[in-house]
């Protein structure tokens, strides 16, 4: 139940639960956003993906103890005694566990009698997301047979359906940059607002339309990336943002895709500047929204971004938002001020989320999903 933060046990024959595992020993919360679960005769294993871990408990549900990775600790390649971001795990006959390390590109394997912070042996994956024969693109689901051979499904690269299909976006804590010189915070952005943003080098207003989708309490990954100014933005790993090569030219990036050195548009004392990324973090945020504008982009903390996140590029998905923008320029002509109910409305918006699930199958070439 990984909304929850619980695993829940329910008998055969039964809709009702016998069993909720929560809490530790402490009563403190022993999980965040468990997202698997691999039982074998003696023990139940539980994929704690937000805590970066791997919590092992015997069957009566007693003694959970972290057999890999570190509680709260993000992992990075080629450390494997710690674990990026895990979705599936399996364990073979030998209560061998094999841990699909999402964020690093590989899968790794830890021995029976392993322990929290312990190395594992990666046995598939280099760290580096691509197609390549020894190469993994955010792994997800795993299987280990009895021969104890494994079979590991690539998210990126077959579009697993795994994913959520949502767009996500910014972290809750951004704020926008209105166009009279105040800032308001993402989640209070209403229909109308008028935003600053910036179109071929020139600072101008923009209108907010809508919330593409919108998740008060949910978590995300985020990818915070900070510039030589100062500026801060957080975005989920498939958000677009420009970036400016050294011949000048604009080009949109998924936020994952950025390094250490790429130039970002940011507006600095009132006007525009071209900013180096100097620091990347990963981590886990509550919150998250995305705002759609006229233009299809805005100033988040400054820092010039797209409204799209899931599309390979962000001219196209700008033209496929039309009907939207005419609708509210319909609206507002009519003086309805709320058209798609911002303030209401919570989760991915119904005609987006019908969007979405049509590209999927009929357009999959132009979203990430």
């Amino acid at each position: 139940d990984s909304s929850n933060n619980r695993i829940v046990l329910i008998g055969p024959d039964s809709t009702m639960a016998i069993d909720i595992i929560q809490n530790a020993p402490d009563s403190s919360p022993l999980f965040s956003y468990p997202s698997d679960i691999f039982v074998t005769e003696k023990y139940i294993y539980i994929a704690d993906s937000f805590n970066y871990r791997v919590v092992r408990l015997f069957k009566n549900r007693t003694n959970p103890v972290t057999i890999a990775g570190i509680n709260g600790a993000l992992g990075t390649t080629p450390n494997t005694s710690v674990i990026g971001v895990c979705y599936s795990i399996s364990v073979d006959s030998n209560e061998n566990l094999y841990v699909s390390d999402f964020l690093n590109n590989r899968v790794v394997r830890y021995s029976s009698n392993s322990s929290s912070g312990m190395l594992g042996a990666i046995i598939a994956g280099d760290g580096i997301d691509g197609n390549g024969i020894s190469q993994l693109n955010r792994p997800w689901g795993i299987f280990v047979n009895e021969a104890e051979t494994f079979s590991s499904s690539d998210h990126d690269d077959h579009h697993d359906d795994h994913h959520d299909g949502g767009t996500q976006c910014f972290s809750g804590d951004s704020l926008i940059k209105l166009s009279n010189g105040e800032y308001k915070e993402i989640g209070n952005l209403q229909s109308g607002d008028e935003i600053i943003t910036i179109d071929q080098s020139k600072i101008i207003s923009t209108e907010m339309i809508m919330m593409l989708d919108k998740q008060i309490s949910k978590q995300a990954l985020f990818y915070t990336l900070r510039t030589d100014s100062d500026n801060e933005i957080s975005l989920t790993q498939y958000h677009l943002i420009p970036t400016i090569d050294s011949n000048g030219n604009e080009n949109y990036l998924f936020a994952k895709q950025i390094k250490i050195g790429d130039y970002l548009f940011v507006l600095f004392n009132g006007k525009l500047k071209y900013s180096p990324v100097i620091n990347i973090t990963i981590e886990m945020k509550k919150g998250y929204y995305a705002p759609l504008t006229m233009k299809g982009t805005l100033l988040v903390n400054n820092i010039l971004a797209s409204c799209f996140a899931n599309a390979y590029n962000h001219h196209s998905a700008q033209y496929y938002m039309a009907p939207f923008r005419y609708y509210y320029k319909f609206a507002r002509f009519t003086s309805l001020y709320d058209p798609f109910n911002v303030n209401k409305t919570e989760g991915l918006y119904w005609t987006i989320n019908i969007m979405l699930h049509f590209a999927r199958y009929f357009r999959s070439d132009t979203l990430c999903l």
